[in-house]
């Protein structure tokens, strides 16, 4: 009787797993043919800043409007892509197997302080706060703006931050990460320490080609978001007046499970009811 239970058990378990799952958040977003640009006004004009005058309070900046610009060379729109957006990172890593993460932790920072550092931050940065190769390959972080290009580097608790993690120094200023060889997926915590509570973010192909622009929240403690494009990304950016940046960095070409079709689903089940049917037919 157990074993008649226990195939009979076996059967339903095979038939909830093998079921195909619906893909979700899937946008075909067409490019709006508009930027977001911002300007700062504040007192402070980088977290170095803030930093040294102990105010940590919100709201140290001020939105303004979108404004047009061109797209291409020629002043066109590109076509509509396929992106898939994902708010939830254990649906994107279900969808997107084995991804490397760049979570900065290998940062020679401590915890509640922080340290300045100048260019952009890769593989090959070896100073004082990352040794060459603590950096993942095939991901270069820049700081892109009006402003000076410093990163800052936090160590836990600093500004809030429940980990160590590499942004932009100067308000106002983009989060830039750059993708060689480019790759289909990308997921990452967005976060800001001034007090915004989202930003834009663009996608980019390895050419330099808008691809799609996206709004998404972040917060101290990192908002997740994610994308996955049938065009192979180069670049995307991280656009906000205020400290913005991005934490675990899920980055590559996704590999997913072979997808099971319906009528292998049913074929095995039938072969399991056949089975059982048999064994119970046999202890009779």
């Amino acid at each position: 009787m157990k074993r008649t239970l226990t195939l009979l058990l076996s059967c339903l378990v095979f038939f909830t797993i093998a079921q195909p799952t619906n893909q979700l958040n899937v946008v075909n977003e067409q490019n709006s043919g508009y930027n977001r640009h911002e300007t700062v006004k504040s007192t402070f004009l980088s977290l170095t800043d803030i930093a040294a005058s102990g105010d940590y309070s919100n709201k140290h900046y001020e939105n303004v409007a979108l404004v047009p610009v061109k797209i291409n060379d020629d002043n066109s729109l590109r076509a509509p892509m396929s992106l898939t957006y994902y708010s939830s990172r254990t649906l994107f890593d279900l969808e997107n197997l084995g991804l490397p993460v760049e979570d900065f932790e290998n940062a020679l920072v401590a915890p509640g302080t922080h340290v300045g550092i100048s260019g952009h931050l890769d593989q090959f940065t070896n100073n004082t706060v990352f040794t060459a190769g603590s950096i993942l390959q095939g991901i270069q972080i820049n700081s892109i703006g009006t402003w000076p290009t410093d990163l800052i580097v936090l160590g836990v608790g600093a500004f809030g931050s429940p980990s160590k993690v590499a942004l932009p120094n100067y308000l106002g200023n983009s989060a830039q990460y750059l993708f060689s060889p480019a790759v289909n997926s990308i997921g990452l915590d967005a976060v800001d320490f001034t007090g915004g509570t989202q930003c834009t973010i663009e996608i980019y192909d390895a050419s330099g080609n808008l691809l799609g622009s996206v709004t998404a929240a972040t917060s101290v403690s990192g908002v997740f978001w994610g994308v996955k494009s049938d065009t192979p990304i180069g670049e995307i950016r991280l656009i906000a007046p205020t400290g913005i940046g991005a934490d675990n960095i899920a980055f590559g070409n996704s590999t997913q499970p072979v997808p099971v079709s319906d009528w292998a689903v049913y074929l095995g089940l039938i072969l399991i009811i056949g089975f059982t049917a048999f064994q119970v037919k046999k202890m009779a």
